[in-house]
């Protein structure tokens, strides 16, 4: 029934302002008989923080770094009532303007139907016109 390990994903947080005094207290109190796991693509001075958390937990703390992505990085963009998602960029770091564009353009386009529609006069019933008789 005892915790032995943590994963924290996106420790990064740690720099958050409002929320990183939750994650050093999350660390500091946990038992030292806890392993804990930190993972984050952008955590700066690992270094640093390594010595931290081994000195505040009074064990080694390994940092294992690398450049390799296991999984692919993709950036889309899902315009509101759009038609469906837009890569604009892979793994390659290629920005694609032109998909961008498309997508720009297609939100263009909803919100002028969306001015459109709301500046026609309302119809009314006939039922309406009878009443104002």
């Amino acid at each position: 029934r005892e915790v032995a390990w943590v994963v924290f994903d996106e420790a990064h947080y740690l720099r958050d302002r409002q929320r990183g005094v939750v994650w050093e207290e999350s660390i500091l109190l946990l038992p030292e008989s806890v392993t804990q796991v930190f993972l984050s693509a952008t955590i700066s001075n690992t270094t640093a923080f390594a010595e931290w958390v081994a000195a505040s937990k009074r064990r080694a703390c390994t940092v294992i770094t690398t450049n390799v992505r296991p999984t692919p990085l993709y950036h889309y963009m899902f315009p509101h009532a759009s038609r469906g998602l837009y890569l604009l960029q892979r793994e390659d770091d290629v920005f694609r303007e032109d998909t961008f564009d498309r997508a720009m353009a297609e939100m263009r386009q909803f919100a002028q139907q969306a001015n459109n529609a709301s500046n026609k006069p309302v119809k009314k019933h006939k039922s309406d016109e009878m009443r104002l008789a």
